[in-house]
């Protein structure tokens, strides 16, 4: 009888496998917030930068184009 039961609990787990990846980088994402969102606030401050720099680039001083 236990022989059984834990051929149906192996069947089971090979068919329906738990979504382990999903919940590690859920993990990983939970553990490392803070990391993230300093790496995302420096990567719009560049991209922010470069777009004022483009801009007086494109226009001088009146807004017109050079």
């Amino acid at each position: 009888m236990t022989m059984k039961l834990t051929n149906i609990m192996m069947e089971h787990l090979i068919n329906h496998p738990p979504p382990f990846k999903f919940i590690f980088f859920l993990f990983l994402l939970y553990k490392n917030i803070f990391l993230v969102s300093i790496i995302m606030l420096i990567l719009v401050s560049i991209d922010l930068e470069i777009f004022c720099l483009e801009k007086k680039v494109l226009h001088d001083g009146n807004g017109s184009k050079l």
